[in-house]
């Protein structure tokens, strides 16, 4: 029976019993265990026993006193097989958190058994997230058997530092510091202590970064820079000297009135690299209009003074003044210019890009595609395609100006991503639509 069909008891116990195991003194293993267990009163046992302890099994349960309805026992298969033992356990301790047992209130036993099926109940036991371990040994056999109890915080910080570092990489930040902040620090050594708090407030750093809000990635950073850079699990993330000056030029843009560095339209590149990365070709694409757009922008108000939010219609060449005043809005009268009118006004203006925009038929056959998306105005998802051609066509419209983009795209990107490297590998593996 399930115990979470009567009031579950305080603790469960989770003990492995094996055939014929050695004894840690001359009575037994066996009695070993009932003496510490009757101390320990559990509510609730699991036995991962092999087919032939069925006699060692129903002498733990008489022993303590439990009815048989707050006891079971799962058959684990081959005691030497660690894959067996291990998914018997797994399962057991789900089946347990699934019944309302939480893992703090799960205890493994793994005195008994071969080796092989308490190595892999421990590991079982630590995955799940078991704190609990106890065994019993014997230094000498006429000493009575002792207690060791073992708390494996120290494995599971090492395992969930591995597992952040490898969700970091594949820009998972949110997820690895959700993790990271159930952490605990009690009984972990002071630098893995440290790592885990750096490691959380790196996530979350990159995740601000990754969300546009360079000023609070630039100041979450600051505080970790020297620790990323020493502790040598944590130093692939540390930025460059240059990484850091065109961030704070980012961060200095929030502060300007449209005068937008170069920076700014890089990072709107990279990002939108990362979201191909992620297999996301319609953040993607939002990206890269949002680059395209603003590089009309950037050059409308540095060379014409031009701002394309509100247009003052005498700086429009006479003859085109009234193409352009219908665009006036009604609510607040102003001219507001979006992607394709930009350009078409940097075409007017003489602007050597703003004809190439024009004679780009790679960017008026995806902009044309892109009107038909679901995130644009249309119903059809993005394709990884799509999203690559359109990347293509941006990046050579910005290379008319910023000669060196690629060079600067590189210094501007995450330290564990290599640009090329991503890009040959998507063109490699795209499918078609997401794939």
């Amino acid at each position: 029976m399930s115990p979470a069909r009567t009031k579950r008891p305080a603790s469960c116990h989770v003990i492995t019993v094996g055939t014929s195991p050695s004894a840690p003194q001359g009575s037994g293993v066996i009695e070993a265990l009932l003496r510490e267990l009757r101390k320990e009163k559990p509510g609730f046992l699991v036995l991962l026993a092999t087919e032939d302890a069925t006699e060692n099994s129903q002498r733990l349960r008489e022993g303590l006193g439990l009815r048989p309805k707050d006891v079971r026992v799962r058959l684990v298969g081959s005691p030497h097989s660690l894959d067996d033992v291990y998914q018997a356990a797994l399962e057991e301790f789900q089946r347990l958190d699934r019944n309302g047992f939480e893992p703090e209130r799960i205890i493994l036993h793994y005195t008994a058994g071969t080796k092989v099926m308490s190595a892999a109940a421990v590991l079982a036991a630590i995955n799940h997230g078991v704190k609990g371990l106890h065994y019993l040994y014997s230094p000498h056999p006429r000493e009575a058997s002792r207690l060791v109890v073992t708390r494996p915080e120290a494995i599971m910080a090492e395992r969930d530092v591995r597992l952040a570092v490898a969700l970091i990489r594949e820009l998972r930040f949110r997820s690895a510091a959700e993790m990271l902040s159930r952490a605990g620090s009690e009984g972990l050594s002071e630098p893995m202590a440290k790592r885990i708090e750096t490691l959380g407030e790196l996530a979350e750093a990159f995740a601000d970064w990754d969300t546009f809000r360079v000023k609070e990635f630039l100041a979450r950073y600051e505080r970790i820079a020297t620790a990323v850079k020493k502790d040598p699990h944590l130093s692939e993330f540390a930025l460059a000297t240059g990484t850091l000056r065109s961030l704070a030029q980012i961060g200095q843009a929030a502060e300007r009135d449209g005068d937008y560095p170069d920076e700014l339209l890089i990072d709107l590149m990279n990002n939108a690299v990362r979201r191909l990365i992620e297999r996301r070709p319609d953040d993607a694409l939002i990206r890269l209009h949002r680059a395209a757009e603003l590089y009309a922008q950037v050059l409308l108000l540095g060379e014409y003074g031009i701002r394309t939010d509100d247009v003052e219609i005498r700086k429009v060449p006479p003859r085109y003044r009234t193409a352009f005043e219908a665009e006036r809005r009604l609510d607040d009268a102003t001219i507001k210019l979006g992607l394709r009118r930009s350009y078409d006004l940097l075409d007017i203006l003489g602007h050597p890009i703003g004809q190439a925009f024009r004679e780009s038929q790679a960017l008026q056959t995806t902009l044309k595609a892109r009107r038909n998306l679901v995130l644009a105005h249309g119903t059809r998802p993005a394709s990884m395609q799509l999203a690559m051609e359109f990347l293509r066509a941006v990046e050579r419209l910005l290379r008319l100006r910023i000669k060196d983009l690629r060079k600067r795209m590189k210094v501007l990107q995450f330290p564990w991503l290599d640009n090329d490297a991503v890009l040959r590998e998507l063109s490699r593996t795209r499918t078609g639509r997401g794939g």
